[in-house]
């Protein structure tokens, strides 16, 4: 196990040092170039964002991945995370349901409404699950005294 920490710590510093590259190459050329000149873009800004991507996508599938082998070696313990999931995904659900995609700006459209809505429905619904549970909490602990 130490050593799988030492190679995920060198793969990081890695990535690291050539993101910094990256940016410091970018940096160097300067804003008005980059976005009047295609060659630039091509050859610097594309580049740099085909390594957001896979440092984006990389680690994400590797979390799947882990994820699923834990449900399957510990499926006891990941019983109780699936359920957490399940609310979760059922709370954003009916925050997609409530929601209703009217526009309020030309830059919108109503796909990114809803989701902007179920969001916020989402947020409302856990703030007032969060606040019945702090009190239920403490209306059983007053009763059971």
């Amino acid at each position: 196990m130490n050593s799988v920490a030492n190679i995920a710590k060198y793969v990081a510093a890695a990535l690291s040092i050539v993101g910094v590259i990256f940016l410091i190459l970018i940096l160097a050329n300067g804003d008005e170039v980059i976005e009047t000149s295609e060659q630039l873009q091509e050859n610097l800004v594309n580049p740099y964002m085909i390594f957001s991507y896979i440092l984006l996508i990389v680690p994400a599938a590797m979390m799947l991945i882990f994820s699923v082998w834990y449900f399957i070696t510990h499926p006891n313990k990941g019983k109780r995370a699936l359920i957490a999931l399940i609310a979760f995904g059922a709370i954003f659900g009916i925050g997609y349901a409530l929601s209703d995609g009217t526009i309020i700006s030309d830059k919108a459209n109503e796909t990114w409404t809803r989701i902007s809505d179920m969001g916020l429905y989402a947020f409302y619904i856990m703030g007032i699950g969060t606040v019945l549970a702090v009190l239920g909490g403490e209306l059983f602990k007053a009763i059971k005294r």
